[in-house]
């Protein structure tokens, strides 16, 4: 019985033994780290710079208010959403237009009433013209008669004094013809009076109905010129657009101008720059400007949309360098990254568009330096520093040493290996953060 039992105490100790190894083995087994790695490859290479850029456009028309001083502040009571692509013409803002308006309808009327007021003076000067020319008629009518009347008179007189010189008859008739003649003489010059004051009364009520008319004329015309310029400012209540391209608005202090803002004459309201032709505002380090130059070759990438690529050449570098957070064509860096570095202003002509493009995109500009036919490289980010030195993490076998290289050329991904490596050699791309011997295992990695 005393053997049974120190039979099943030795095995139940050896079963607890064997757990205790497969629970420590599998803990080690955890604990070993996997890192992904790449291998050396040979092969042509590209010697690059990579900065980053920012898109400008080469052409951007300026949109003003174009209503007058009249109309001081207006109000902003509509607008398309900013980055709107417009043709010619195309509406892009409204202003309130209430009281031009209620205005207009004042003008309206008063010049309805200056037009009916013309056209009533009008009438009255044909009226008058038509009385007038009966009187004168008359006037002329009454003046012939009298002239014929004279003319019978002076007639008869004269036959009288040949009759009375005969002894035909009294001297008493021949005086009273002579009186009928000064009667008939005076008829004559009253009715002379009388045309002339008819043909100056007609010319003195046509000269009253015509100022009349002219001031309802003057009346009507600035009434006219009123309307006219109502409608000019209704029309410049809708802001069009000057040129074809992207609508982007000006600021007010730190805000985007907006519906419902306040505006005057000639005030900014937007830029619309031409989307047919980029510029690229970028930047070289300055300890990479010795190998950058003007007509330099270029790759683009644009951020926003990967998959498209540009040729770009360098048509501009400054001659002054300055804070990277001070550029223009920073884009989005982040501030640590830029912060103590200086760089030096450069543009870059782009070849080609695509109407997804926008000024202010971020884009990556890889200054083509040169190329290299067969050498070595590694991507950059399996190579660490150790003070002046640089090394990699080679697997070896089932373990990792580290192997010191001497570098080359670089890209803004791969560096060239002078020394150290061989093709086809496996290198880890993220430094250990346990010892050697805990790491393990190979993830697949590409280079490019």
């Amino acid at each position: 019985m005393k053997r049974l039992l120190v039979s099943f105490v030795a095995c139940i100790l050896a079963i607890a033994a064997l757990g205790v190894y497969f629970i420590t083995h599998k803990e080690d087994d955890t604990a070993a780290e996997e890192i992904p790695t790449a291998r050396v490859e040979r092969g042509p290479f590209t010697i690059a710079v990579r900065e980053v850029g920012v898109l400008k456009a080469l052409k951007s028309t300026s949109v003003t208010m174009s209503f007058t001083g009249r109309y001081w502040e207006r109000k902003l009571t509509r607008l398309v959403d900013e980055e709107t692509v417009v043709k010619e013409g195309d509406p892009i803002a409204w202003l309130d237009t209430t009281d031009i308006k209620q205005r207009k309808l004042q003008w309206d009327s008063q010049l309805k009433g200056y037009r009916a007021m013309k056209e009533k003076h009008l009438q009255r000067l044909n009226l008058q013209r038509e009385d007038g020319e009966v009187d004168v008629k008359l006037a002329h009518a009454t003046r012939d008669f009298s002239e014929t009347e004279l003319d019978e008179a002076k007639a008869l007189e004269d036959k009288y004094e040949m009759l009375a010189e005969r002894g035909l008859i009294a001297q008493k008739t021949v005086r009273d013809q002579q009186k009928e003649v000064r009667n008939k003489d005076y008829a004559l010059g009253q009715a002379g009076a009388e045309l002339t004051k008819s043909l100056i009364n007609q010319e003195a009520q046509a000269r009253v109905i015509k100022t009349e008319i002219l001031e309802a004329d003057a009346r009507f015309s600035n009434a006219e010129r009123e309307t006219e310029e109502i409608d000019r400012e209704l029309d410049a209540s809708v802001v069009k657009a000057p040129v074809s391209g992207m609508v982007l608005y000006a600021s007010r202090g730190r805000d985007k101008i907006k519906e419902g803002d306040e505006v005057w004459p000639h005030y900014p309201l937007a830029t619309i720059p031409d989307l047919s032709e980029f510029r690229i505002a970028s930047q070289v380090e300055e300890v990479e400007i010795g190998r950058v130059h003007v007509g330099q070759k270029a790759e683009i990438t644009v951020d926003a949309l990967p998959e498209l690529k540009f040729d770009a050449d360098i048509e501009y570098i400054s001659q002054l360098a300055i804070p990277r957070e001070q550029s223009l064509g920073t884009g989005f860096v982040d501030k640590e990254e830029r912060t103590g570095v200086r760089v030096f202003e450069t543009t870059l002509k782009m070849s080609g568009t695509d109407k997804a493009l926008r000024p202010g995109m971020t884009v990556g500009v890889n200054i083509v330096i040169g190329k290299l036919d067969d050498v070595l490289f590694v991507p950059s980010k399996g190579v660490f520093k150790r003070g002046d030195s640089s090394f990699v993490y080679l697997k070896h076998g089932n373990r990792v040493v580290e192997r010191d290289v001497v570098l080359g050329d670089r890209n803004d991904k791969s560096v060239v290996i002078v020394q150290g490596l061989k093709e086809g050699d496996e290198i880890l791309l993220e430094e250990p953060t346990q010892p050697l011997e805990k790491v393990k295992g190979v993830s697949s990695f590409a280079s490019r």
